[in-house]
């Protein structure tokens, strides 16, 4: 991976592996976790995030059940941060959550 990332000349890249951050820190390129990068991404664009992040959902989480295509976008955000609680962080559970209404 390290050498891929040398040979495209990456600034970054996200991983959860705690050798190949050392690796890819030796070599200079920066290594983000997922919590990080999807931080980052919400920050920097949070609609086109959020847009991507429930075309994603609806494709992978809903594609199979007919019956929740039309799902609601805020329980999608809810079930977003239950996940993102869960495998990446806080810090996207955070960004994740639902507005408050």
């Amino acid at each position: 991976m390290t050498s891929v990332a040398l040979l495209c000349h990456a600034d970054a890249v996200v991983t959860a592996d705690p050798e190949l951050t050392g690796a890819l820190e030796r070599s200079g390129i920066e290594a983000w976790t997922p919590d990080a990068f999807v931080t980052f991404a919400l920050d920097a664009d949070p609609v086109r995030t959020r847009a991507a992040l429930l075309r994603m959902v609806r494709r992978r989480w809903l594609a199979d059940d007919d019956t929740r295509r039309e799902a609601d976008d805020d329980e999608l955000f809810a079930r977003l941060a239950e996940w993102a609680a869960r495998d990446l962080g806080a810090n996207s559970a955070d960004l994740l959550a639902p507005p408050a209404r």
